[in-house]
């Protein structure tokens, strides 16, 4: 036997959302037929005892996903805390090597780092090739090399 109810009454029978029976309906999961803009839901009829049975071990999941949420949540911030802990050591080590680093070079009376000086490379114009070659093709062209 079968009662026919709205997808909110439905919904709230089987203890999910709206949303959630009108997906099922979709997949077919649950029957039911579109009057006007609103599905009307064929659900079996159960006992009492039954419904809130299953309304209990809804809450029950809930309970268990609840309590594994927060293990995991303990556990992200157990690891939150132990990685604080590792970079502050880091930056204690860090500022500990800088400090040492200048104590060496004020003691070795080291000058500071100098940017390595770039040769400064004398650039020819283009046609310097082309007046080379003349010269020694054309005889007298070496006025045309001397002016580049």
């Amino acid at each position: 036997m079968t009662r026919r109810v709205t997808s909110q009454e439905a919904a709230e029978i089987l203890g999910v959302s709206r949303k959630t029976v009108e997906r099922r309906i979709k997949s077919g999961q649950l029957s039911a037929t579109k009057e006007g803009r609103r599905y009307i839901v064929d659900l079996p009829d159960e006992p009492e005892e039954e419904a809130k049975s299953r309304q209990q071990t809804g809450d029950d999941s809930k309970d268990v996903r609840l309590a594994a949420a927060l293990a995991e949540l303990e556990a992200v911030r157990s690891e939150r805390d132990y990685l604080r802990q590792q970079t502050d050591n880091l930056s204690r080590n860090v500022s500990e090597l800088t400090v040492t680093v200048f104590r060496l070079t004020e003691t070795l009376a080291l000058p500071p780092p100098q940017e390595a000086e770039t040769k400064k490379r004398r650039t020819r114009a283009p046609w310097h090739r082309l007046t080379s070659w003349l010269s020694e093709v054309i005889p007298g062209s070496e006025e045309l090399e001397e002016e580049s």
